[in-house]
């Protein structure tokens, strides 16, 4: 999951494709019109783990961004580096996750790591900021984000590999990351979410689920509650 943002320009009777630079790679980028009859300026909305959501004033035919307004980010994110990697599922489905690290973090450190996901209702983990994440690097944690099978991060197929009676390859999609950050050397299972253990909670009208996966020994234990 990258974001890219590329203008399309009419010249010589052909559309030349132009990417914006500068922008970062794993963000949330939304664009949106200023006015699509009068004016060429547009809008662009940025927002990733490290970066507070903000607003750019651009032209599709000149200049470079102009920041124009920026949530407060209450921490120092130039101590963080924000990638992306890949964890192998029980089925062997590759299931990619964010994961914000230290800069200085060699790969022993064996860090306090808080993981977390979803993988439900097609809803999409898309890279954003959170005052409690970010409350947790400024702490020197390691926070990481899996996009679950259940989600809607890659098309329709991926929302039902998870629902359902499908369920279980969600939790076997957050285990198989979780296994990936201990073998990777980024933590170790006693500090893998300080007490190991993942939690969602989801409330509709006519139901209430509460999910407990523990990401730790060698067994996914998961308990429901319905009512």
């Amino acid at each position: 999951m990258r974001s890219r943002v590329a203008i399309a320009r009419r010249e010589n009777d052909a559309w030349r494709i132009v990417p914006m630079t500068g922008l970062p790679e794993l963000s949330t980028v939304e664009v949106s019109s200023v006015d699509d009859r009068t004016t060429d300026d547009f809008w662009l909305h940025i927002n990733d783990f490290v970066t507070p959501p903000s607003l750019f004033l651009c032209n599709a035919t000149q200049g470079a961004p102009e920041l124009l307004k920026q949530s407060p980010a209450f921490f120092d994110a130039s101590h963080s580096v924000v990638s992306q990697h890949e964890a192998v599922s029980k089925d062997g489905t590759r299931v990619p996750y964010f994961e914000v690290d230290p800069k200085v973090l060699a790969l022993d450190s064996h860090m306090p790591t808080l993981l977390t996901g979803y993988g439900g209702f097609n809803l999409n983990q898309a890279p954003a900021f959170s005052p409690f994440a970010a409350a947790w690097m400024a702490n020197g944690g390691v926070y990481a984000v899996a996009n679950l099978r259940g989600g809607g991060e890659f098309g329709e197929a991926w929302h039902l590999a998870g629902n359902l009676t499908r369920k279980q390859n969600v939790f076997d999609d957050f285990y198989g990351c979780a296994q990936r950050l201990v073998k990777e050397g980024a933590t170790t299972p006693d500090r893998l979410a300080r007490v190991r253990v993942f939690r969602m909670l989801l409330t509709t009208p006519s139901r209430r689920l509460l999910m407990v996966a523990s990401a730790t020994g060698s067994k996914l234990a998961v308990v429901t509650t319905s009512g």
